[in-house]
This record gives C-alpha cells, sequence and structure tokens, in this order.
C-alpha cells in the first residue's frame, strides 16, 4: 500500500490510540480508539507506519475463523425441532 496524507509527527504517534485525542479543531478523538478497541475484543492487532510528509499506513490484523460463519439467512433461520 502506498501511504498518503501529511503523516504523524513522531512526538505524538504514541498517543493516536488513546480515546479523546486528536490534532484537528474539529472531531471527537474516537476514531482510532474505536477502531483498536473493536480490533482488541476480536483479539486482533493494529500497528501503523507514519512517515512526516509522506503519510501512513494502517495495518489490521484479525485471526482467521475456526469454523465458517453463517450467512445472515442461516443465522435467522427458525430453529426445527
Amino acid at each position: 500500500p502506498t501511504p498518503n496524507g501529511t503523516g504523524i509527527a513522531r512526538e505524538i504517534q504514541h498517543k493516536i490510540l488513546d480515546p479523546y485525542f486528536t490534532t484537528k479543531s474539529t472531531g471527537s478523538g474516537l476514531g482510532l480508539a474505536a477502531s483498536y478497541s473493536i480490533i482488541s475484543k476480536h483479539d486482533g492487532l493494529i500497528e501503523f507506519e507514519s512517515e512526516p510528509g509522506e503519510g501512513t499506513t494502517f495495518y489490521v490484523y484479525l485471526p482467521a475463523a475456526r469454523e465458517p460463519m453463517l450467512s445472515k439467512n442461516e443465522a435467522e433461520a427458525p430453529l426445527v425441532a
């Protein structure tokens, strides 16, 4: 992947997953914190590479399912005994 954007300054990279942390004048700072929480609760990992002035690339790793997932129709099918 090719990074884009402005990149993240090295001195704040350790804060970007903190709730309410933002460098923007608008926004809540919850986007990356929520992403981190969801990924962590699924036993995943989020990492990034950032070069100020060059951009940032995020990597999300999630574990593979051990069993096939049900389709929406299969999951909502009534149980018949």
